[in-house]
């Protein structure tokens, strides 16, 4: 199996993850950044009427010591009835320790809806190792991006990716929709985000 040496230099995990605390530090600020403009630009739909919104949803959650609602852009991929985020930082993002500590609290805002979803971390490393492979295949300029993926080097089939089936959490969102008393996760069948 070919060596991944993945994360590579220069892909965002890298910078997340790689380095010094203080390069990891300046990395997390500049995305900070970022999403104090991507926030505002999606909320008044620009970034939907644009069609960004099919890769970026917005993710609302609540403080988990503040209770502060916090509401964060992220990354996502549709594949069937789910949508997937490739969770670079695992789980140091505050996003991610927020939407674990009050999952009943979160909504998930893709283009111009917004709905409360049913949330999976995936756990079982052969799943996330076989939706890596088809992110890579599907995606690889993000993949690119995001651990330094190389489309003309690498092998989707035989590239070594066990680091980043480690570093990288993978969630599953599904949308809910009310039924009767209880809400139930929406049937595949019929994807409407």
């Amino acid at each position: 199996m070919p060596k991944g040496n993945l994360p590579r230099e220069g892909s965002a995990l890298h910078g997340f993850t790689k380095g010094s605390r203080e390069e990891r530090k300046r990395y997390l600020s500049r995305w900070k950044l970022i999403n104090k403009i991507v926030v505002p630009l999606y909320q008044v739909g620009l970034i939907p009427a644009l069609g960004i919104g099919g890769v970026i949803l917005l993710l609302k959650t609540r403080g988990r010591r503040s209770g502060t609602i916090r509401t964060t852009p992220l990354e996502y991929r549709r594949k069937g009835g789910s949508l997937y985020i490739f969770a670079g930082r695992g789980r140091k993002a505050d996003w991610y320790k927020n939407m674990m500590a009050a999952q009943d609290a979160v909504t998930v805002r893709v283009g111009f809806s917004e709905y409360r979803p049913a949330i999976r971390v995936l756990e079982n490393p052969n799943e996330k190792e076989a939706l890596l492979r088809w992110y890579v295949t599907q995606f690889p300029r993000a993949a690119s991006y995001l651990f330094g993926w190389d489309r003309n080097k690498d092998d989707p089939e035989t590239t070594d990716i066990s680091a980043l089936v480690t570093i990288i959490e993978i969630v599953e969102l599904k949308k809910i929709v009310d039924v009767g008393k209880g809400l139930k996760p929406e049937s595949s069948r019929t994807p409407a985000f």
